[in-house]
């Protein structure tokens, strides 16, 4: 059996045919697993940085519900008018129960502690939040009007109501 010359470059061409659809379609999936892996990667570095940003938020929005507080206080007595004893007397300075609260989700109430005066020598706790809800911190507010983030652990050596 003679093969005729035409008939064997036929067949060489369709194997290199068939090798050449085989490459070129590997190369393609491989091209499309990739660009999914980048996508998936950026889609979740995305997603970190977008909760990153909405609990910074939150923090920040805490801190100047804490400010707001303080600012009221000092009205208060800058007006002349006696240290808010309770709760609702510090809040019908401020005009809102939003401000009493952590804006965070998992935040709850301030707890308010009155003291006699402002000027205290040693800055005295005036409101903290009752949960560590940033970043596993919590924030404080003391009677010179400084805003401290605190541990998490020191949760438990704050005073109670």
């Amino acid at each position: 059996m003679k093969r005729s010359l035409r008939s064997v470059v036929r067949c060489h061409g369709a194997a290199r045919d068939t090798i050449f659809i085989v490459l070129v379609l590997g190369l393609i999936g491989w091209g499309i697993f990739y660009v999914i892996r980048l996508w998936g990667t950026a889609t979740e570095q995305y997603t970190t940085t977008a909760i990153n940003a909405l609990n910074q938020t939150e923090a920040l929005a805490c801190q100047g519900n804490l400010r707001t507080l303080y600012q009221a206080l000092m009205i208060c007595v800058t007006s002349g008018e006696p240290m808010p004893q309770t709760k609702d007397e510090l809040l019908s300075w401020c005009g809102s129960n939003k401000t009493f609260k952590c804006p965070d989700p998992n935040g709850g109430q301030y707890l308010y502690f009155p003291p006699e005066t402002l000027d205290s020598p040693e800055p005295l706790i005036l409101v903290y939040e009752p949960n560590a809800v940033h970043d596993g911190h919590f924030h404080v507010l003391l009677t010179d009007g400084s805003i401290q983030a605190v541990p998490e652990e020191y949760l438990d050596r704050m005073p109670k109501k």
